[in-house]
């Protein structure tokens, strides 16, 4: 978080210290707290970092290896953070998605970045409209991502100035 103020930062450091606390909390048995909108907090807090590197991917003047590697990290931190929020939803309505296995944290990150990428086995598919809904926001937001950073990168690759 290299461009928030002080305050940003402290706020952003207690809620995550927030999360870490309930997730310990809900994981006891003696505590009746349903885990799937925990999991759901954790993935749309991943989705936001992942929205803090596009930012500055977005913001720089130059394609250098940062840029790159923060172009990658937002495309990665999209899949596993949509995985997270599958699981959200499989956890707190079971039976969201079907497929040959059972939907589990490592499936949830296998059909998130199958959706992300476009390429729809359909060894997978999302059964109720919370998890449709969330599938095709995250089509969507894959090929705007890819069309949009793609152009951009390519844009600011090409203003280089030139030694002649």
């Amino acid at each position: 978080m290299p461009n928030a103020s002080k305050s940003q930062r402290w706020i952003f450091l207690a809620a995550i210290l927030a999360l870490v606390v309930l997730r310990f909390v809900a994981e006891r048995d003696d505590v009746p707290i349903n885990f799937g909108p925990i999991l759901a907090l954790y993935g749309l807090t991943g989705l936001i970092a992942a929205a803090g590197t596009l930012r500055f991917v977005v913001q720089s003047r130059q394609v250098d290896s940062e840029t790159i590697f923060a172009a990658l990290s937002t495309y990665l931190l999209a899949g596993l953070f949509f995985g997270v929020i599958y699981s959200a939803i499989e956890f707190m309505a079971p039976g969201s998605f079907t497929g040959p296995d059972p939907f589990d944290e490592a499936t949830a990150v296998y059909y998130s970045f199958v959706t992300l990428a476009t390429l729809g086995y359909g060894d997978f598919l999302p059964r109720t409209e919370l998890a449709r809904g969330v599938a095709t926001f995250e089509v969507i937001g894959g090929q705007l991502y890819l069309a949009v950073m793609v152009a951009r990168l390519i844009g600011a690759f090409g203003n280089k100035p030139r030694n002649g």
